[in-house]
């Protein structure tokens, strides 16, 4: 959890999903020394909290967040946000909810829930040619 361990691994993962932002934020990172810390800890922490922080949020899935683990608070990642998407599937228009892929209205145009009998969870989007995108799934 120390920032001249996270700015790095974090900004691999902008090179890799967002190669427009990393190459944004490459040249306002903080300069880092040769031993892989930087001169000004407060200020590379600054940048991290604030600036990479939203770019990592940026590129998170739909419905997702970057974030420590519930379980874990020095295991970063993305995120479902289950809550959240139960609650639109319930209260709002853009997600359906569904049992059975089958069940999806053939004009259905927003974010598709299907929860396995299991419990499991795939986000699908459907694709102009009519078909589901799977967007993410958790076990």
């Amino acid at each position: 959890m120390r920032t001249e361990d996270l700015i790095p691994t974090f900004m691999d993962v902008l090179r890799v999903f967002s190669p427009e932002r990393y190459a944004e934020l490459e040249q306002d990172q903080p300069e880092e020394l040769e031993d892989g810390g930087y001169p000004d800890v407060e200020s590379a922490s600054e940048w991290l909290n604030d600036v990479l922080w939203a770019a990592m949020e940026e590129i998170a899935p739909p419905y997702c967040y970057f974030g420590a683990s519930e379980g874990d608070g020095a295991d970063y990642g993305f995120w479902p946000a289950i809550d959240s998407l139960e609650e639109d599937a319930r209260y709002k228009e853009g997600v359906i909810k569904v049992a059975d892929t089958s069940e999806v209205p053939a004009n259905w145009r927003d974010y598709v829930m299907f929860v396995s009998d299991h419990g499991n969870v795939t986000l699908y989007e459907p694709t102009d040619s009519g078909n589901l995108e799977e967007i993410w799934s958790v076990v």
